[in-house]
């Protein structure tokens, strides 16, 4: 049998071999979809491990309202122990705001991370 055009195209995990007589063979890896063994570890898909670690740094942070709200309460405190006046406890307020926020999305961001390399790799946290 002679194969003049011989084509392979992969396709999701699929390899398909097209031949000029319009004979085609598909061949299917056989994978796991949620888990896959590697010695005493499993690991996880990076679709899963994401919804899991977006799920669990929302439940585990504040975020950014959560760190403005509490960076306000400082900064107005600080402001309050500075000078006293109303001016400056805005003044703390508007700053510890702004840093706060910014502290909250950071520290979201970084738990996201972490839950999400430990769990491809196969380490949740309690």
């Amino acid at each position: 049998m002679m194969f003049r055009a011989l084509r392979a195209s992969l396709f999701k995990g699929t390899v398909v071999v097209a031949t000029q007589s319009a004979i085609a063979l598909t061949v299917s890896f056989a994978a796991p979809v949620t888990a896959q063994t590697t010695g005493n570890q499993q690991r996880y898909d990076p679709p899963y491990c994401e919804a899991y670690a977006r799920e669990k740094a929302r439940a585990n942070t504040g975020g950014v309202v959560g760190g403005a709200v509490a960076g306000a309460v400082g900064g107005a405190a600080i402001g309050h122990i500075a000078k006293g006046s109303l001016k400056y406890r805005q003044k703390g307020a508007a700053i510890g705001a702004v840093v706060g926020g910014t502290a909250g999305a950071a520290d979201r961001e970084a738990r996201f991370q972490k839950y999400y390399h430990g769990c491809l790799n196969g380490v949740f946290y309690n």
